[in-house]
């Protein structure tokens, strides 16, 4: 990649660093196809050979997809539905063998491949997965943790959980909270037409931006201030709803709920706690919106890789017809990642 430069020249001298990129191994795979996810048995969603392929190669076919793409490094965390769905004791021992594996495919290519640590979080037991993330970071290098929204049937907000929330915030590295179909008490109404209205098309983000405001609600982020959120597509659409969410905060006819936790708006924390990622979401009018509220500086460059390769036109075209100056456009290519995981401490 060439050297940036003026205002509309190349993004950056460094590759953009893709954010969200899956990848599953065969045995986790073969693990899954036992597994019937409890939320919605009859909404399993077969996939392709070559997206199969694509997943679970972590050599010369995700490497040239890469070149082609000018992406420098990938972000690597395990495919949907994760080890959360499991019973928290099948569900450890799948973690760390995940994340050894993981660790090695990194090792082999230390510059283009950084991971996410996978964790089974059992809500009896919590210090067992805030172990796991503590030896993926310390010993393993990893840069965080992804969670697929809901663990079995509940979500992160539960006070039980908080423990390895806080180890992510000691360890200074973010949770990327990432879509997967809603959980058994909300998937009814999503029922009758297949995989996608549950899925990508609306459930994904629907419980994930669910899942995010109940963090804010519950004052996580007051008691963890460090602690930072990790929201693909563009933030789950909650950036388009800032207004909306801070009704409660902002209208003086209203008494607050004293089950609300937060102490601040919730539009303070998704701008000071949170990342959106532009995974698997390139629409221009939901960039500049997302753009406009969070800030370039709280936005990360990625792709959703293999579901999606990226922006129409490459990575520099999305950024640089974007009508961002050179010095942002930077920043949400690599800058901001890097920016993000400066704080670990292994």
């Amino acid at each position: 990649m060439s050297e940036a430069t003026e205002n509309g020249g190349a993004v950056s001298a460094a590759p953009p660093i893709d954010a969200e990129a899956h990848y599953l191994d065969l045995p986790f795979e073969d693990a899954v196809r036992m597994f019937v996810e409890p939320t919605a048995p009859e909404i399993f969603q077969g996939r392709s050979m070559l997206l199969e392929n694509a997943l679970a190669d972590l050599e010369e076919l995700r490497l040239a997809a890469m070149d082609e793409a000018g992406i420098g490094v990938q972000v690597l965390s395990l495919n949907v539905p994760g080890v959360e769905q499991f019973d928290p004791a099948e569900g450890a021992v799948l973690a760390r063998e995940r994340n050894d594996l993981l660790a090695e495919s990194v090792a082999r290519h230390p510059d283009r491949f950084v991971g996410l640590a996978a964790l089974c979080p059992d809500p009896e037991a919590p210090e067992v997965a805030a172990d796991e993330l503590d030896r993926c970071v310390r010993e393993l290098g990893f840069r965080g943790w992804k969670v697929n929204s809901h663990v079995r049937d509940g979500f992160l907000d539960d006070p039980r959980y908080e423990p390895i929330l806080a180890r992510a915030a000691t360890l200074g590295v973010p949770v990327y909270l990432h879509p997967t179909l809603p959980h058994g008490s909300m998937i009814a109404p999503y029922t009758g037409y297949g995989y996608m209205l549950p899925g990508p098309a609306l459930g994904f983000g629907a419980e994930t931006a669910l899942h995010a405001m109940r963090l804010i609600y519950s004052g996580v982020f007051d008691r963890h201030p460090a602690l930072q959120v990790v929201l693909g597509h563009l933030g789950e659409g909650l950036y388009f709803w800032l207004y909306r969410l801070d009704f409660e905060f902002t209208k003086p006819w209203l008494q607050r709920s004293p089950l609300i936790r937060a102490a601040r708006r919730p539009s303070e924390y998704l701008r000071e706690n949170f990342y959106a990622s532009t995974s698997g979401h390139f629409q221009s009018s939901a960039f500049a919106v997302t753009l406009a509220e969070a800030g370039a500086d709280r936005l990360l460059f990625a792709t959703d890789y293999p579901y999606q390769p990226g922006p129409d036109g490459g990575v520099e075209h999305f950024l640089q017809t974007a009508g961002l100056d050179r010095a942002d456009q930077e920043r949400i290519a690599a800058g901001n990642w890097d920016a993000l995981v400066a704080a670990i401490r292994r």
